[in-house]
């Protein structure tokens, strides 16, 4: 067979299979009949069909934005082949030349739409595992805005703490002072050996610095 003859014969068995992923074998026509009998034609003269031809055949089938349905395809060859059994049982072996052909047919495409069907699983296993990812990158990015949140108060009280606890201490401290200061001039003023003015005075001082001090 010559190369183009080939070619023209693939190009109408593309045509052909398009038909099939159209609308299903409503069951009451002769479709089976009608399309078996056009394959019987191509499949003349020992033709073979083109198996890598068929991957962008199915998978503009199994598009969404077409009116072509793989699972009509599926259905329809099904009863195509349900009818070349009959004619096989029957003994009538109308299309016995070609039914090798067509049962390879069915299994190379079905072959390629399981090959779709896995890549297409895959890439959405890819998008989803993408999509965890970038989720527990976000997650992960938050937490640590957090934990910078968190050290920052932590960091804050600490000072403020260290801040309340120094001026408690100088409290204590300033009273602590102050009234050991007013004791001695207390012991001063009872031992009576002390000038009662230049006590004062010191009081007076001692009691200043404290009240400014608080």
């Amino acid at each position: 067979m010559f190369p183009k003859e080939k070619r023209i014969r693939q190009a109408k068995l593309t045509e052909y299979i398009y038909e099939l992923s159209e609308r299903l074998f409503d069951g009451q026509s002769n479709e089976e009949k009608e399309i078996a009998d056009k394959l019987k034609v191509i499949y003349t003269d020992n033709f073979r069909h083109s198996y890598s031809d068929f991957f962008p055949v199915v998978l503009k089938i199994f598009q969404e934005d077409n009116n072509y349905n793989g699972e009509y395809l599926m259905n329809n060859l099904q009863k195509i082949r349900d009818f070349l059994d009959i004619d096989y049982s029957n003994g009538i072996n109308e299309y016995q030349d070609m039914y090798s052909q067509f049962i390879k047919l069915c299994e190379h495409l079905n072959l390629q739409i399981s090959q779709l069907t896995y890549f297409s699983s895959t890439e959405e296993q890819v998008k989803d595992a993408n999509k965890n990812i970038e989720t527990a990158i976000f997650n992960l990015g938050e937490a640590k805005k957090e934990l910078e949140s968190a050290n920052n108060k932590a960091n804050t009280m600490q000072t403020e703490l260290i801040a309340v606890l120094s001026i408690f201490s100088a409290i204590v401290i300033t009273f602590a002072g102050g009234f050991e200061l007013i004791g001695n001039a207390i012991s001063a003023v009872a031992s009576e050996n002390v000038n009662l003015y230049k006590l004062i005075l010191i009081c007076l001082i001692g009691g200043f610095v404290f009240f400014n001090t608080v």
